[in-house]
């Protein structure tokens, strides 16, 4: 009888580690696809002097899609996943770049689609932010953001019209 009440706890000891051990597999494979699960647009740039270019983003618009960000990508994966982060209110944020594989550049947008500020950020750093309100931000690797005229001043929208022009 005593060998039975040791055994049950053992066997119970490792069927809750396999338990464990499959719920880390299910997470990390339904993070696999992250961030191609999340919709996906394409957003014009009309820089100030009304250079135009085009870019497909991943839309961030969940608390749990804006906190992870860019955290725990490929540099692969960053530069062909840009991310539109959208927030349900003008707020003011914060940023960081823990996790992140590679430097970034993060515009802040208005409501309107105007572009109040861009600003380079690099791994491992935090402390990132503007103190005026924002409702949108776009995230692009460092290397794209120039040749995609990504500057204060410049307007942005997606397809489906947001926002509005």
């Amino acid at each position: 009888m005593t060998s039975r009440v040791v055994s049950l706890p053992v066997r119970f000891a490792l069927n809750g580690a396999a338990l464990v051990l499959l719920a880390l597999a299910a997470g990390a494979l339904a993070g696999a696809d992250y961030p191609r699960h999340l919709a996906q647009q394409r957003l014009t740039i009309v820089g100030p002097g009304g250079n135009t270019s085009s870019i497909d983003v991943r839309i961030a618009d969940s608390p749990t899609s804006r906190a992870r960000g860019m955290q725990h990508l490929e540099p692969a994966t960053i530069r062909s996943n840009p991310m539109w982060f959208v927030f349900p209110q003008d707020q003011r944020t914060r940023w960081h770049m823990r996790n992140v594989a590679i430097p970034l550049v993060i515009a802040y947008v208005a409501a309107d689609g105007r572009v109040v500020a861009v600003e380079r950020m690099q791994p491992g750093e935090s402390g990132y932010g503007i103190e005026e309100r924002i409702r949108y931000a776009l995230e692009v690797a460092a290397s794209q953001a120039e040749a995609l005229g990504l500057e204060a001043g410049a307007r942005l929208r997606l397809a489906n019209g947001e926002p509005p022009r």
